[in-house]
């Protein structure tokens, strides 16, 4: 959610703690919120935050 809202800053403490970023949230929870199979870079690359999709690709 970090990347979708555009936080780099967030990210990278994140990131530097071990976040895992190349998982995608399943089941039915995810179903009902409809983030289901969508990543964090799925997320920064939809909502237009380059600055966050640099960060998770690095």
């Amino acid at each position: 959610m970090v990347a979708e809202v555009g936080w780099p800053d967030i990210l990278d403490i994140l990131l530097q703690r071990g976040a895992v970023v190349d998982s995608a949230p399943s089941g039915k929870r995810a179903e009902d919120n409809k983030i289901a199979g969508s990543t964090p870079l799925i997320g920064a690359t939809k909502y237009n935050h380059p600055e966050c999709v640099k960060r998770l690709l690095a």
